[in-house]
């Protein structure tokens, strides 16, 4: 299963774009792209405190689906936020991916896709790892 460029860009709709590349692993395209992920918070989700600070970036490597047969990923600077009155913090979420996972969302619909149309579970590794 297969998505469009719409569906793939709308998806992002949320991520500021920094950067466009595409590499070669073990002789196969990969293209990569880099995101920034913030928005501001005036609240902690905690003690609803107002007293938020941003706190660095962490990166975050995700698979996503394929384009016209090449390999996508995204590498995503998401922002990290710190409550100076409980110094409890988080990061900025996405529905691109779950929190700590690194397959997208539309990744596992086609791995689902795949398994429903038969697919083995060696094929759809096969498939999704080249």
């Amino acid at each position: 299963m297969k998505c469009s460029w719409t569906t793939l860009f709308n998806s992002l709709a949320s991520l500021t774009p920094t950067r466009f590349s595409a590499k070669s692993v073990n002789g196969e395209k990969r293209n990569v792209i880099e995101a920034r992920l913030t928005y501001n918070v005036d609240r902690c989700p905690y003690c609803e405190s107002e007293k938020v600070v941003r706190n660095g970036s962490k990166i975050l490597h995700t698979r996503l689906t394929e384009l016209h047969q090449e390999r996508f990923e995204m590498k995503l600077y998401k922002q990290r936020y710190l409550c100076k009155e409980c110094l409890k913090t988080w990061g900025a979420r996405t529905d691109i991916v779950e929190e700590g996972h690194t397959l997208s969302h539309q990744l596992k619909r086609s791995v689902l896709h795949m398994a429903r149309s038969g697919i083995t579970a060696t094929g759809i590794a096969c498939s999704i790892s080249t």
